[in-house]
């Protein structure tokens, strides 16, 4: 209301990612509503999260369109659009990725897993899928490169100590008792499976000045999610042209198609899913495909479907 009277003729729209962490709580959940309630018009990624909107909004009547918005009214209304792509990262410059491949130790083919290791993204499903996927291929890797979420690996860090001592308080608010993650680590998988000398873990946060390198040395991005919106990694691995291998979760169901982006698990069963990184394997999909094939997801189409409909 402040804000309307501040700007009378403004029009406010809310870019939805997410209409809620995927784990919440009644709190979290309360503070979403207080803020989406505040605006007509809505921005969001695929079907998935127009289906949770609706769930999470059910008495309010709202249009649904992929086209453009219709600015002559105050009806509740969402675009559809996709994830756009990142674009921030650094694709062209001097780097030697084969330098880097040997300094981790990886060989052969890599498949990369990226960024916080949370259950829902099933790193869980990545190791146990590598671990039989390595003895008929040896002659590949698997790299995992992020940071468990709630957990730190250096306890003994001052910093991280508080830091772990803020992720307690934070989780107690906004996590339910269901959702605690702190008891998961699938890293402990890795032995095992006794796949130490074929697996290479860099448990830190990656900073987007080293993003790059990690994208440039991997053959396939694994994303195995058990629950998926649209992927800020997809979305990465399209600058970088990486084939991406993904469960049939949400979003992806549509978005991986065989041969052109990366391949598509039939199921969440380990054999299925290692039927998919067989044929990453086997019939990988070009650096250059993919990268045209992501250029329909740029920032400009995004913003050209936003402003469409204003006069």
């Amino acid at each position: 209301k402040r804000f309307k009277k501040l700007c009378p003729n403004c029009i406010v729209i809310f870019d939805v990612h997410n209409v809620v962490q995927k784990e919440s709580s009644s709190l979290d959940r309360y503070f979403t509503r207080l803020a989406l309630g505040k605006a007509n018009k809505f921005i969001m990624h695929g079907e998935l999260t127009v289906n949770e909107f609706r769930n999470f909004f059910p008495e309010w009547e709202i249009t649904v369109g992929h086209d453009q918005f219709d600015f002559s009214n105050e009806r509740k209304e969402i675009l559809c659009l996709f994830h756009p792509n990142y674009d921030l990262f650094d694709v062209n410059g001097a780097f030697n990725p084969h330098a880097f491949k040997a300094s981790l130790g990886l060989k052969g083919f890599v498949f990369m897993f990226f960024g916080f290791i949370r259950k829902y993204k099933g790193l869980h499903y990545a190791i146990e899928a590598f671990a039989s996927f390595s003895k008929k291929y040896p002659d590949s890797s698997l790299l995992i490169a992020g940071e468990l979420f709630w957990a730190k690996a250096h306890e003994k860090n001052f910093l991280q100590s508080v830091q772990n001592m803020i992720f307690k308080s934070v989780k107690r608010i906004f996590l339910g008792k269901a959702a605690e993650e702190s008891n998961y680590n699938p890293l402990e998988m890795i032995k095992k499976y006794g796949i130490e000398d074929k697996v290479v873990v860099i448990n830190t946060f990656i900073p987007n000045e080293e993003v790059h390198q990690y994208f440039k040395v991997a053959d396939a991005v694994l994303n195995l999610y058990e629950y998926a919106t649209p992927s800020g990694i997809e979305s990465i691995a399209y600058q970088f042209g990486v084939q991406l291998v993904a469960t049939p979760a949400g979003h992806f169901k549509n978005a991986i198609k065989d041969g052109v982006n990366g391949y598509l698990s039939k199921s969440f069963e380990i054999q299925h899913i290692m039927d998919a990184m067989e044929k990453a394997f086997q019939n990988p999909v070009g650096r250059n495909d993919i990268i045209d094939y992501g250029k329909q997801f740029s920032w400009k189409n995004y913003a050209n479907a936003i402003t469409k409909g204003m006069k």
